[in-house]
């Protein structure tokens, strides 16, 4: 579909103004082109969501999560309204030259991927996954990390359904309309057809980077030098393989002289990275 975003002008006026003065409501952009390996996307795939359920999730649950869709961006776009394009908003995060900045929110919007998954929870609200079919906690006390155990069964235990809802925002920062902003979104359901109620769960930079011919690590590290020190790095190459950075004051501490594995890197950086990589830059809230 060819996406754009009209405002009616009035003499003098632009659209940074109209931005800044009455908002732009939210639009959702619907992609048609099937999303073969279920990946990640980008604005200019143009391609349907990445949707992932959880192995333990029952088929009732799932169809019923799935059959949720459109309910779910309604309260969306509630969301990303009174947070992110209404000016007159008390709930108003987005602020001229911050991040993200009005002025280059078109409003436009899709949904990048949507998982759902269970969670578990105990009377002091700690959290368990299923692993070796037990619930585990693990958690970090300050010292050491500790491990609490729980059998399914449990009268402490309680299970929830989690769904994540990651949206992407565009904007036209740099002069056309790109992805801009990532937006994550969670609610917690005791039941599959529980009342949803959203909470943000982070908002982050999307920088999307396309070059003709491959990057060296180094240049990759001096990329990152202009993003935010405290920050996490997600990295996709053409492959769609991840790669996580904690950000340091000192991104290109992260890399070896020789190329090799970086501090925090889970695979070792490529000599060269491909024609295309997209960087997701996630200040914290």
């Amino acid at each position: 579909m060819e996406c754009k975003y009209d405002y009616a002008l009035a003499d003098g006026e632009s659209v940074q103004s109209i931005r800044l003065t009455s908002g732009v409501r939210p639009v959702r952009l619907v992609f048609e082109r099937e999303n073969r390996e279920n990946s990640y996307i980008t604005f200019e795939d143009r391609m349907q969501p990445c949707i992932t359920i959880g192995d333990e999730v029952t088929p009732e649950d799932a169809a019923t999560v799935r059959g949720r869709i459109d309910e779910m961006l309604d309260l969306a776009e509630g969301i990303i309204w009174d947070n992110y394009l209404n000016p007159h908003s008390t709930d108003l995060m987005s602020e001229v030259d911050s991040f993200p900045d009005l002025r280059f929110l078109t409003g436009n919007y899709y949904v990048g991927s949507l998982s759902c998954s269970y969670t578990w929870m105990d009377s002091s609200s700690h959290y368990y996954e299923l692993k070796e079919g037990r619930l585990r906690c693990k958690y970090h006390n300050g010292k050491a990390w500790q491990e609490l155990w729980a059998d399914l069964n449990s009268p402490d235990i309680t299970r929830y359904l989690l769904v994540i809802l990651h949206l992407r925002l565009t904007g036209d920062e740099l002069g056309e309309e790109d992805d801009y902003m990532g937006l994550d979104l969670r609610a917690q359901l005791k039941h599959a057809d529980d009342a949803i109620e959203f909470e943000i769960l982070s908002h982050d930079v999307i920088w999307t980077m396309a070059v003709t011919a491959p990057v060296s690590s180094a240049s990759v590290a001096h990329i990152l030098q202009r993003a935010p020190c405290r920050a996490h790095y997600d990295i996709h190459d053409s492959g769609n393989r991840s790669t996580s950075l904690p950000g340091t004051p000192s991104v290109t501490a992260l890399y070896h002289h020789n190329e090799g594995t970086g501090y925090g890197v889970t695979r070792a950086i490529p000599p060269a990275w491909p024609r295309w990589l997209s960087m997701s830059i996630c200040p914290q809230l």
